[in-house]
C-alpha cells in the first residue's frame, strides 16, 4: 500500500518546516521542526538568573510561540495538498455539525503532564500553563532542567495528538484522515 499523493505532499511540506522561536526576554530559544519542538536552549548564564516564577512566565510565552509555529507549518502543509492553494485555510468555517462539535470539544479538551519538578497543562491547544516546583532553578542544573522540560513537552504534545485523534475518530469515524485527504484534493 502506498501513501496517497496528498499525504506525500503533506509529509514533504511538513518535513521542510524548521524555525526557531525566542522567548519575549530573548533568553530562551526553541527549535520547532517538522511540527515538533526539537530543542530548547538558554542563552549563556540565563538559566541561573531566573526565579522559578519568571522562568514559568517566559516558558509559557515560548510554548505559545512554538505552538503557533507548529500550527502554521501544519496548515501550510495542508494547503499544499489542496488544489486551490490560494484559499486561506484558517478562514475555513465548519460545514457540518460533526465539525462544529469537534471544535467545541477541542476547545474544552485539557491535558496535564507531570514530572518531578514541573507540570504542563494545555487547554484547547492554545492555552498553556507551566508550573515549576518552588526551588527548582536553584536545586537542579540547567542540563537536568532542559532534559526534564524536553521530555515533558514531548509527552504533552503526544498526549494532545492522541486526544485530538480520539476526538476526530469519535466525531467522524476511524477513516477521518483518509476522508479529509480525499476531500482536500477536490
Amino acid at each position: 500500500m502506498t501513501a496517497s499523493p496528498n499525504h506525500s505532499v503533506f509529509v514533504r511540506e511538513l518535513s521542510q518546516h524548521d524555525e526557531e522561536v525566542v522567548s519575549p526576554d530573548g533568553q530562551i530559544t526553541a527549535r520547532v521542526a517538522q511540527g515538533m519542538v526539537r530543542s530548547v536552549r538558554f542563552a549563556p548564564n540565563a538559566y541561573e538568573r531566573y526565579s522559578d516564577g519568571s522562568l514559568e512566565a517566559q516558558l509559557v510565552q515560548l510554548a505559545k510561540l512554538a505552538w503557533v509555529s507548529r500550527e502554521r507549518a501544519r496548515k501550510d502543509a495542508v494547503m499544499a495538498t489542496k488544489a486551490d492553494g490560494d484559499r486561506e485555510f484558517r478562514t475555513r468555517k465548519p460545514t457540518s455539525s460533526a465539525e462544529r462539535r469537534l471544535i467545541e470539544q477541542r476547545d474544552r479538551e485539557q491535558i496535564t503532564v507531570h514530572s518531578s519538578h514541573m507540570t504542563i497543562i494545555v487547554k484547547g491547544g492554545t492555552k498553556w500553563a507551566i508550573r515549576i516546583k518552588p526551588g527548582t532553578v536553584k536545586s537542579i542544573p540547567e542540563e537536568t532542567f532542559l532534559r526534564e522540560l524536553a521530555a515533558l513537552v514531548k509527552a504533552a504534545m503526544k498526549r494532545w495528538t492522541t486526544a485530538m485523534n480520539s476526538l476526530r475518530t469519535n466525531n467522524f469515524g476511524p477513516s477521518e484522515i483518509l476522508r479529509s485527504l480525499k476531500h482536500s484534493a477536490r
